[in-house]
């Protein structure tokens, strides 16, 4: 199996109503997600020595962007931690590679902060 990784970025606006700091009052960032996709190389045709072209996983985060990026998360997500927002992307890249069975996502790490990131590895 190889994997291969797709680094991408957005910036959106999100509360935490239930948080007992800061962050119950109205704030934003700039995400920085990596999604892992696991499969084989292909041994023929125009992916050949590729598990996918990155030009697809390029599509889906661009996808994804055109969703959140300069939004309140809030009003996309039924909570946006950076957890749950590692979970929706990966929730999304999996729609968008379904057709694909021999490619997993296997990794989404999303980085809020300088030195804080969530990591989501889906079953």
């Amino acid at each position: 199996m190889f994997t291969i990784t797709k680094r991408f970025d957005f910036s959106a606006a999100h509360q935490l109503p239930d948080h007992d700091g800061k962050c119950k009052n109205l704030h934003g960032h700039n995400y920085y997600v990596e999604v892992d996709v696991q499969g084989p190389l292909h041994t023929a045709g125009p992916e050949h020595g590729m598990v996918v072209d990155l030009g697809i996983l390029s599509g889906l985060a661009k996808g994804y962007c055109d969703v959140v990026d300069h939004k309140f998360l809030n009003d996309i997500l039924d909570y946006s931690t950076a957890e749950l927002i590692a979970k929706n992307v990966a929730d999304f890249f999996r729609g968008g590679l379904s057709s694909r069975e021999e490619l997993t996502v296997s990794k989404v790490r999303v980085q809020e902060t300088d030195s804080g990131w969530a990591t989501y590895e889906p079953d």
